[in-house]
């Protein structure tokens, strides 16, 4: 079937945090209460950064709040616990009875999947999408709750090949119950309320020098290692060249921070280096002349698309660059491969033309295959058309 003309949509989310696949659900919201008749609300697990932007659009309510019913905290506060869950469970299994009428239950991301074992019999038809393959190892997630998503599912839309081949290897789901459906991001007339890009001049970087730039936690997953090797050796081949260097932490806590900046000291890189710490990272693409994308986590696709729609060159590696988008997008170099990276930067940094050819190109590709004009359309089809 077809979502109504004035239809209605309910999505249940993890949270709020600011990761793809959230601010994914953002856009895809943003585009739908803009532009079409559609009602949609919203169901999140806990409150994060981008859940008052998701209120600017649309009713949200967080599992927390349904859990502050009186009579389920009387039992709380008792200390039986036991009934107190049952209690809380009656509560958002009554929640979703009262949307037995929307035209389609949107899970965004494998992780909200726990909701269907919350379902009653008069639930609405189900669709599951799942951005990662990483959601599939999710340690949130139990046997039963993956078994109850398999079973309850009514289709799944899968991000890349890689997503789709996961969902049937390690959930049994069958190839027709999926559907592939590439990330989208929004145009600059889209953007949140909120967003606040900070220039270069607040950061302390001169308007003359060339930023290059990373984004993640400063962690191991995130590869700011090999950022700090970057930094090193392009600093080390080029010192001709006015660097600056732009990392953007997912947290402020020194504690946190300190392991990154340790080793950015004692690879000599630490004056020519900014750590910056924003609450929506992708605000500071405005401030670099290349996004580097050298991490280890399965999809930076997200970064990718933002950095594209933002004239910013993205140089990646293969091991993010093996399926979807990155691939067209960015100046791919080998996993792991410092010089080849640090060529790579160099060669976009200081030859006009290419550099002009690859923002082009990408802004293009961007444009044509991965704007919200285009996948919002097509994700609500593939949302309408579930049985």
């Amino acid at each position: 079937m077809a979502l109504r003309p004035r239809g209605r949509l309910v999505t249940v989310t993890r949270d709020g945090a600011l990761d793809g696949d959230q601010l994914f659900l953002l856009y895809f919201l943003r585009w739908l209460t803009s532009t079409t008749d559609v009602a949609a609300e919203v169901l999140t697990w806990h409150e994060g950064i981008l859940t008052e932007d998701l209120r600017d659009l649309t009713p949200v309510r967080a599992v927390d709040e349904l859990d502050r019913w009186r009579l389920a905290r009387v039992f709380e506060v008792l200390r039986i616990r036991r009934v107190a869950q049952a209690l809380k469970g009656l509560r958002l299994r009554w929640w979703l009875l009262r949307r037995w009428r929307a035209d389609v239950l949107y899970v965004n991301g494998l992780a909200a999947g726990r909701i269907l074992g919350y379902l009653t019999r008069w639930s609405p038809p189900v669709v599951v999408h799942v951005h990662d393959g990483g959601e599939l190892d999710d340690p949130a997630l139990s046997d039963a709750d993956r078994a109850v998503v398999a079973a309850r599912t009514d289709r799944f839309v899968a991000a890349s090949d890689d997503v789709a081949r996961l969902l049937t290897d390690r959930l049994g789901i069958r190839a027709d119950r999926i559907v592939r459906h590439d990330h989208f991001v929004a145009g600059v007339d889209l953007l949140p309320a909120s967003t606040e890009r900070p220039t270069r001049a607040q950061l302390g970087i001169g308007e003359d020098e060339l930023v290059v730039g990373g984004i993640g936690t400063a962690d191991w997953w995130a590869a700011a290692d090999q950022f700090v090797l970057l930094a090193w050796a392009l600093r080390r081949a080029r010192p001709d060249l006015p660097l600056r260097f732009l990392w953007i932490a997912g947290d402020e806590r020194e504690r946190i921070l300190w392991p990154l900046r340790h080793d950015l000291a004692n690879a000599g890189v630490d004056d020519v280096t900014t750590v910056g710490v924003g609450w929506r990272p992708l605000d500071y693409l405005a401030a670099m002349d290349v996004l580097v994308l050298a991490t280890r986590v399965e999809s930076q696709e997200l970064m990718a698309l933002e950095a594209a729609a933002s004239d910013v060159v993205v140089v990646a590696t293969d091991n993010l660059a093996r399926t979807g988008a990155v691939a067209d997008l960015a100046v791919v170099v080998p996993y792991l491969d410092t010089e080849a990276l640090a060529g790579a930067v160099a060669t976009v940094l200081t030859d006009p033309p290419t550099r002009s050819a690859q923002v082009e190109r990408a802004g293009a590709e961007a444009r044509r295959h991965h704007d919200v004009s285009v996948g919002g359309p097509t994700l609500l089809d593939l949302l309408g058309s579930v049985r």
